[in-house]
């Protein structure tokens, strides 16, 4: 339950206090886990539209796509921020240093092939890329001057539908309207010592009402600044970023689309940065840690995901279902207890078992298995002596949703869970039942193109005509 994901490349990101990690994932068993990684305003598994949505979709309409009308140009009050200085003059000298070549090259093995555009290292005839292209035409929606003589300009695009296409089999379901971005703005900063561009998403609706993209800028020209771009309620008058190193006040932009702000301070990047809204009914401040949710939670799965397959119907019911569900409960966190004898006793078959729980034991996940907790979500008895349940895993590694479960009554009039059942959590923490086992799932998952291994489809977004903006009075 490690992760190795590298930087960022494009200067923009969500917010994301905590990085992802890479977990086993159990065969055929769940539509399989998402890595544990925490995003902004609960956008799903968005951030790289930051770095990348303006770029294809722009592409994918040059040089015959729609083209997009200007709108007015609308300027904020100018907003003072915290004096900057130059960068020292040593960094740019020394970014324009020249490396000497070799003295010689083989020019036989080393020449440049310029009809597939690489490079030739020793000179000759050079290279040709293609790759120029026109992007869109995109209007203005907001355009801020720094008094420190700083522009900030935002351009826009908005597109038909949801970014990611849409999922196959599933009628006419549709994500929330946070879920999934619906357009992309183009962030140019330009001041006396850095110049930058970056993007960031727009939603259709913000979580809550709050979308906030960071950015920054002047690393290059080793004069750092440290920025967001925020999508906030209709009500907010004024909104303030303040970090360890300044703070930044700005009055949002109004479109027919929302509200947007762009603020910029002095200094690197931050880990926890806060922001101030101002209402007319009063303030609020927000946080990182207020924005962020797990792809994997109920909350975002919930609203982004199409409705998990069924439980099968109820069936009779046992004599008192309460105490039953009590006891099935009661057996599904034994199986991940301390007591190795007391895990045996609440599953049905306990072949294979401690080879597997051994095998946890000795490995990487350890920790992350001994502290999972498992959550029933939903339970049905098909029978007085059969269970059916949909039950969450969540551990210090990752978060595994809608697992299926079974259950069943001993002649003993004990409750314990299946072998199967067990055996398919063991899995994700590399511990494998010998002899084998199969997955569990509901006789309704077989029509559920997420457990068919049928991929996402879905045409590319058409780019529409943004709105025109208006300046806030005051």
């Amino acid at each position: 339950m490690s992760d190795e994901r590298g930087p960022e490349e494009t200067g923009s990101d969500l917010w994301r206090p905590e990085d992802p990690v890479d977990v086993p994932v159990a065969g055929p068993a769940s539509p399989g886990p998402r890595p544990r990684s925490r995003i902004v305003a609960l956008t799903g598994a968005l951030a790289v539209l930051t770095a990348a949505g303006g770029f294809l979709v722009g592409r994918s309409t040059a040089p015959d796509g729609p083209r997009v009308a200007s709108a007015p140009a609308s300027t904020t009050p100018a907003v003072a921020v915290p004096e900057t200085t130059a960068a020292a003059g040593g960094a740019d000298e020394a970014a324009t240093a020249v490396t000497e070549a070799p003295a010689s090259y083989d020019e036989e093995t080393m020449a440049g092939d310029a009809s597939s555009g690489m490079s030739s290292p020793g000179g000759g005839m050079g290279s040709w890329i293609p790759n120029a292209y026109p992007e869109p035409a995109q209007p203005l929606v907001l355009e801020r001057s720094l008094s420190d003589g700083g522009l900030i300009r935002v351009h826009g695009q908005w597109y038909e539908g949801d970014m990611y296409g849409v999922w196959p089999g599933f009628g006419d379901w549709k994500p929330a309207a946070w879920c999934q971005p619906t357009g992309s703005l183009r962030v140019s900063i330009v001041t006396a010592d850095s110049v930058n561009v970056t993007w960031a998403p727009w939603f259709r609706e913000a979580k809550d009402g709050l979308a906030v993209s960071t950015f920054a800028t002047g690393y290059v020209e080793d004069s750092p600044r440290f920025g967001v771009v925020a999508q906030v309620p209709a009500d907010v008058t004024s909104v303030t970023l303040t970090t360890p190193t300044g703070s930044d006040t700005a009055t949002p932009v109004v479109t027919e689309a929302g509200s947007m702000v762009v603020l910029l301070v002095p200094g690197p990047i931050v880990d926890d940065p806060q922001l101030d809204l101002e209402r007319p009914a009063g303030a609020s401040s927000v946080t990182p840690a207020d924005l962020v949710e797990t792809w994997n939670s109920a909350e975002y799965r919930d609203a982004c995901e199409p409705p998990p397959p069924a439980l099968p119907e109820p069936g009779e019911q046992p004599a008192d279902p309460a105490a039953a569900e009590a006891a099935v409960q009661a057996a599904l966190a034994t199986t991940w207890g301390d007591d190795v004898a007391a895990r045996l006793a609440s599953v049905d078959d306990g072949t294979g078992l401690e080879a597997a729980w051994d095998a946890i034991g000795e490995g990487p996940y350890a920790e992350a298995a001994s502290g999972a907790t498992f959550t029933i979500r939903e339970l049905v008895f098909t029978s007085p002596g059969e269970a059916w349940f949909r039950y969450d895993i969540e551990s210090s590694a990752a978060d595994f949703g809608n697992r299926y479960g079974r259950a069943v009554l001993g002649d003993d009039g004990v409750w314990r869970v299946t072998r199967d059942t067990l055996c398919q959590d063991l899995s994700l923490a590399g511990g494998n039942c010998e002899p084998g086992w199969s997955p569990v799932l509901p006789p309704s998952a077989a029509s559920d193109p997420r457990y068919g291994g049928m991929p996402m489809e879905g045409d590319m977004p058409v780019m529409t005509t943004m709105v025109e903006t208006t300046t806030p009075s005051g």
